[in-house]
């Protein structure tokens, strides 16, 4: 039954939304969710012991992937770009597929043993214990980054949003460490209560879809995508409403040392030798009218020319989400009004 209901909400997510680098990263989390009620109800379907042993090591080995997959995403909805540099990520998900190998090998029973015959009833072993020390290592830092964000400075919306998602995981985890607490830690006094992973897994999701739909968590790429970066060879650059970046389009890349998940500063951005009236209006309506639309052209040394750059905020319901920053380089146009001006000047000597 799990699965099912599962495997709706799967549907009606690929079904109802823009699929964006965050779905997909989603989708790949609810879709490893799906995989352990499938599995329990295999194992009791399957009456051979040798399929009951591949259904249970699936199981665990996407429970494993699961909570990998909790972390990455709670790594992309946070901002938290600096933990997916290739040295961090490495050293973050090793210790996953080795456990992963340790439970697909399951050494002499290292892993899991059959009662009675099966694994419809089983025991666990000593790689199953590491394996839950590595799991609730993974929870603890994931709920550590939702701390971070909580704590910081980022805007009400934000917070909202991974409240709501950490409502999600606090359901799944009680659940799942009530399962273990209940059917392996007293097993020898109680008999098995089914179902309770499987009932976390559906609950958690119920409220991730529900934080996704109700608090548009995905919507501000997909919004920029659809209004400019998909149409405009200019320089784009998209920010939520605590500056940060997330999205850049490839024409920036040459003069700018900015990534997604960096934090933008405006101030910093903009060149030091401009007549400071013409720069403290832009960045007096850039900080203190977030919903005015706003531009400034001036000469970038970062781009050896003149720019113009234009602001404009991002609304969804009204409020304001975040901005989109369009930098259009007008080196060439000036160039040919001041060649314009320059020959209405000499007509004017002649005349």
């Amino acid at each position: 039954m799990s699965f099912i209901v599962l495997f709706a909400l799967f549907v009606y997510v690929f079904s109802t939304v823009t699929i964006t680098n965050l779905h997909k990263v989603y989708l790949l989390f609810h879709f490893s969710m799906m995989l352990w009620p499938f599995c329990m109800f295999a194992i009791k379907l399957a009456e051979n012991p040798k399929y009951q042993l591949f259904f249970v090591k699936l199981a665990f080995v996407d429970t494993a992937l699961l909570t990998s997959g909790w972390l990455l995403f709670t790594i992309f909805l946070t901002g938290q770009a600096q933990f997916l540099r290739k040295k961090i990520s490495f050293v973050l998900f090793i210790p996953v597929l080795v456990i992963a190998l340790g439970v697909i090998a399951n050494p002499n029973g290292k892993f899991v043993l059959p009662v009675n015959g099966g694994y419809v009833e089983r025991t666990y072993g000593p790689i199953f214990l590491i394996m839950i020390m590595i799991l609730v290592a993974y929870v603890g830092f994931s709920l550590y980054i939702i701390y971070m964000t909580l704590a910081s400075n980022s805007t009400p919306r934000i917070k909202k949003q991974v409240a709501n998602v950490l409502k999600g995981v606090l359901v799944l985890t009680a659940l799942v460490l009530l399962d273990i607490f209940l059917n392996v830690v007293l097993s020898y006094f109680l008999p098995v209560i089914p179902g309770l992973t499987s009932l976390g897994i559906l609950l958690s999701a119920s409220l991730f879809i529900i934080a996704i739909h109700r608090d548009k968590i995905f919507d501000l790429v997909t919004i920029a995508h659809r209004d400019i970066i998909d149409t405009i060879e200019h320089g784009i650059l998209v920010l939520d409403d605590n500056e940060t970046i997330v999205e850049i389009n490839y024409s920036l890349l040459p003069h700018c040392d900015l990534h997604r998940g960096d934090r933008f500063d405006m101030a910093t951005f903009l060149p030091k030798n401009k007549p400071a009236s013409k720069l403290d209006f832009f960045l007096h309506t850039y900080l203190e009218e977030p919903l005015e639309r706003i531009e400034i052209e001036l000469f970038h040394p970062r781009f050896n020319g003149y720019i113009n750059i234009h602001a404009a905020p991002i609304l969804v319901s009204g409020i304001v989400v975040g901005r989109i920053i369009v930098i259009q380089d007008v080196t060439k146009l000036k160039s040919l009004m001041d060649e314009t001006t320059l020959q209405n000047e000499v007509l004017q000597e002649h005349n």
